[in-house]
């Protein structure tokens, strides 16, 4: 009779103090993922990395990394069609015009940008002193504004060749 009581009594025992682990556990208030983490819970591998409490996923906040895509132009207002991506042979293009004009790269404006396949290697522009390769030079077409005036550039595809259309 008394080894069956002493069971139910350890086994109550083991139950009330499981309990009361449990109880001091919910007591935690966590509010984002850093106090998940420290509240003891695992960080679930993914990106950003994640973890659950309670139910509760919590996500990692990333900062974003500051882009530094060349743009149509740098100081058109939000939304405007000007802070468009621009390859780098267009963005060679404006900064060629600033730096002759003695401006910041965001007061050059882009207007246009055509894909073209020029002729030669002097990009369609060669003169009668010129020789140039008969070869199919892919590249840019490029036509700017700043300070009132507007300019035309031919470009090869990656910008290190820039020839300004008179």
């Amino acid at each position: 009779m008394k080894k069956p009581l002493l069971t139910i009594i350890g086994i109550l025992i083991i139950l009330g103090g499981g309990y009361l682990i449990m109880q001091e556990n919910s007591d935690i208030v966590v509010n984002n993922f850093e106090e998940c983490i420290a509240a003891g819970n695992p960080a679930m591998e993914s990106y950003p990395r994640q973890c659950r409490h309670e139910g509760v996923t919590y996500v990692e906040e990333i900062d974003a990394p500051e882009d530094t895509t060349a743009t149509s132009a740098d100081d058109a207002p939000a939304g405007s069609i000007h802070n468009l991506p621009v390859p780098d042979a267009v963005a060679a293009v404006r900064t060629k015009i600033a730096n002759d004009l003695g401006i910041r790269e965001g007061l050059v404006i882009i207007m246009t940008a055509y894909e073209k396949d020029w002729s030669d290697s002097c990009l369609g522009l060669g003169g009668p002193a010129e020789s140039c390769l008969a070869v199919i030079t892919p590249g840019y077409e490029v036509t700017a504004e700043a300070q009132g005036q507007s300019f035309t550039y031919h470009t090869n595809e990656n910008g290190s060749v820039l020839r300004e259309k008179r």
